[in-house]
């Protein structure tokens, strides 16, 4: 006999204590949750599992903490309108209908309910624990005394489960919110089983279907905060990464489309990356006219930062379907920015074609696709190199922004459309689709250029595999004026120094840019190591530029190197020679090397002796893999060094995982001022494989321009081989060929001075 209470306890204290047979059992605190019942099921969840294994008697619920007396005094009578807290008596199922699945409320609120599966019992003469009164007779009892024997005798028979019913709940959507209406518990049609002792299947029961569960869509929609991803970007693969220790590396991106959303109070967080690189971002907020003002920015598909729809789901219009937009009536121009990136093996690795249509009949279709072996974040872990839907790791996925000022009416309605070609199969293919709509202003400037920015000579981290440089800069010019920019003067330098003047003729339409190159200035006039750039006088109108606020871009850059005049340029082929190409030229473009028709494994050593000058040192690996890659061992593994003709020591020693290709320039007989190098200091010095049969590797890093000096030591001290570089990367990687090399203990000894 169970008899179980709990008392809510109040909203003060928050106790809640459970009766067992009487008594309390157990109690607990800080429950201050409100009790509002609206729907209960007793003996199981509301989804038909997890199966009360007993039995009830009755049922009572109370809107008032009962007292230990009231509890005590509903265990062995029936509940009526003497019990002292009668008033507060909410339901009462006594469970003593002897058919059918209702079970009628005895108290005065009447919520008569629905028995599932009722499986009733009665009670026995010796069950019966209820409704006794005290009596004064005395019964007539005889008691006798004999002998008896008991026997046991096993039966084995056949008994019934339940089969746990399954909840069906239907909705209706109310303001865009689910709200469940009704709950039924159903149980399958079939086949219901009979089993033997052994649990073996010996025969089954029909269950004949009595009806039939419609399931059906209702619209509704996922609601959720509103999210504006500014930039996607993808960390790069950290195993053998290298960031410049804790100085770590740093991308710009121009977010002034965002700069509605980001006043006020926001929230920002930079999410995924928990598991990479440790990331951090900062905002640089520029005093100044943009070339238009930026009136709003929004997402075409709200939920599209949320979501990684598939190829087909796509195509089907599940997800990015047509929408109507209401263009905002005091903007005069529009763009669309769409940054899109490929997931899954065909999603990420097969190029595939993405449209956004407009108005359902202009298309602005690319192929989503990013050549990942010119990263200038090398050497990766992982598949670096490999080419990808729209992103590498290391980059920041590719945007791709349409001007539609000229096929829209401001204040009008469009309709836009992301979509994808008919594909039978699209394999694994997820995409994280981007697309958003800037709302401008009209032009702030008729007659206006700008400095885009500077590639070359720089320290942005996305050219870093172009500089430094001697030689030829390269910068990107814009027109944020209305009207054609023809003609520009640009006016360019190192900070300090001599300035060069290029006149620059071309055609450049409204908010078009153009990357130039330009002649070499006199790098040998300042020891500033700045580089700075300013346009003016466009259109050779003598008109004045309307905005000199973007006129005028200074980069920092790092000084080239400085090799003496004899060199050895040392290429050490891997098994596929026939990708490779070297060429050494002059400052005026001119082949001084180059250098093909290679065997495999075989070591080229070509000697040049130079004169002052500015130089340009190209390797190209024409399969994107460099000399030596962790995920194509059939290549085998190349070198390349430039080493002192003089001395044989290695000035330069390129990194053999660099992708497509590599590329150093350096002067010889003059020197681009530079500071003082540091005082050497081991950063990190590793070993392997180890043990090692065939090859060993050691990396470090030192400060530029160390003469380092790496040994290989047997276990008498002496030396066995040995290699000498000048420290020009930032990890510098020397392989020794142990083929020749007895077996046995060996240290590696690593000098620097």
């Amino acid at each position: 006999m169970n008899i179980l209470g709990i008392d809510p306890g109040t909203a003060t204290t928050g106790s809640m204590t459970i009766f067992l047979n009487g008594v309390s059992w157990a109690t607990g605190l800080a429950k201050t949750k409100p009790i509002d019942l609206q729907n209960m099921v007793v003996g199981m969840s509301l989804s038909g599992t997890n199966m009360y294994r007993g039995s009830f008697d009755e049922i009572s619920f109370w809107d008032k903490a009962l007292s230990l007396s009231s509890i005590q005094q509903l265990m062995y009578q029936d509940i009526n309108n003497t019990h002292p807290d009668y008033a507060n008596l909410l339901a009462y199922y006594q469970l003593n209908e002897s058919n059918g699945i209702m079970a009628y409320d005895a108290s005065p609120g009447g919520y008569d309910s629905e028995v599932i599966n009722p499986g009733r019992r009665k009670h026995s003469g010796n069950t019966v624990f209820k409704n006794f009164s005290t009596t004064t007779f005395r019964p007539n009892i005889t008691f006798v005394k004999g002998v008896y024997t008991s026997t046991t005798q096993n039966y084995t028979v056949f008994d019934s489960t339940l089969i746990n019913a399954t909840s069906a709940i239907s909705y209706n959507v109310v303001n865009n919110a689910l709200i469940p209406v009704d709950t039924i518990f159903v149980w399958p049609s079939g086949y219901a089983y009979i089993y033997n002792p052994a649990g073996i299947k010996v025969d089954s029961i029909a269950i004949p279907t009595q009806d039939t569960i419609h399931v059906s869509q209702i619209p509704y929609y996922d609601k959720r905060p509103m999210r504006l991803e500014l930039i996607n970007f993808i960390t790069p693969y950290g195993k053998g990464l290298t960031l410049d220790g804790l100085n770590g590396k740093s991308w710009e991106f121009d977010v002034t489309d965002y700069s509605p959303a980001l006043k006020g109070k926001v929230f920002l967080s930079m999410e995924d990356g928990k598991y990479q690189e440790d990331n951090d971002i900062k905002f640089v907020f520029k005093e100044g006219t943009p070339p238009r003002n930026v009136k709003a920015i929004s997402n075409i598909w709200p939920n599209a930062t949320w979501i990684f729809p598939s190829y087909s789901d796509i195509y089907t219009n599940k997800y990015f379907e047509p929408r109507n937009i209401a263009l905002m009536p005091g903007a005069t121009q529009f763009k669309l920015r769409s940054a899109i990136s490929g997931h899954g093996q065909e999603g990420e690795f097969i190029q595939r074609k993405h449209i956004l249509r407009l108005n359902n009949s202009i298309d602005f279709s690319r192929f989503v696709w990013k050549e990942c072996a010119d990263n200038p974040i090398y050497p990766q872990g992982g598949t670096w190199i490999y080419d990808r839907a729209g992103w590498c790791p290391g980059a920041a996925v590719d945007i791709k922004e349409y001007e539609i000022t000229s096929n829209v009416t401001p204040g009008s309605t469009i309709t836009i459309e992301d979509s994808l070609p008919p594909l039978a199969n699209p394999g694994t293919s997820n995409y994280r689709i981007n697309n958003q709509l800037v709302s401008y202003a009209s032009a702030n400037f008729t007659l206006d250029a700008a400095v885009n920015y500077i590639k070359t000579p720089s320290k942005r981290v996305e050219f870093q595999k172009l500089n430094p440089i001697c030689n030829a800069p390269v910068i990107s010019i814009k027109n944020t004026g209305s009207s054609t920019l023809t003609s520009l003067d640009i006016i360019y330098g190192r900070v300090g120094g001599t300035m060069s003047t290029f006149n620059w003729s071309g055609t450049l339409a409204y908010l078009s840019s153009a990357e130039l190159t330009l002649p070499a200035p006199n790098w040998l006039s300042s020891s500033t190591n700045e580089f700075i750039v300013r346009v003016t006088n466009p259109n050779l109108t003598g008109a004045t530029d309307q905005y000199a606020g973007n006129d005028t871009l200074v980069s920092a850059f790092n000084i080239p190197a400085i090799y003496p005049s004899g060199l050895v340029l040392e290429l050490k082929t891997n098994n596929l020679f026939y990708q490779n190409t070297y060429t050494l030229k002059n400052s005026q473009g001119i082949i001084i090397v180059s250098t093909t028709g290679f065997l495999s494994n075989d070591t080229i050593r070509d000697t040049v002796y130079l004169a002052p000058d500015c130089y340009t040192l190209t390797l190209v690996d024409a399969g994107g893999d460099g000399l030596s890659f962790w995920n194509n061992p059939g290549q085998g593994n190349g070198n390349f060094y430039i080493r002192d003709v003089n001395t044989g020591v290695i000035i330069k020693n390129f990194n053999p995982d660099f992708g497509n290709s590599v590329t150093q320039q350096f002067t010889v007989g003059f020197a681009l001022p530079v500071e003082e190098p540091l005082v050497p200091s081991v950063e990190s010095f590793k070993i392997y494989p180890n043990p090692a049969n065939s090859n060993v590797t050691a990396t470090f890093s030192l400060p530029e321009n160390t003469i380092a000096k790496i040994k290989l030591m047997n276990m008498l001290g002496q030396e066995v081989e040995s290699e000498t570089i000048k420290v020009t990367n930032e990890v510098e990687k020397i392989n020794f060929d142990l083929s020749k090399v007895r077996n046995g203990a060996y240290f590696m000894l690593l000098e620097a001075g």
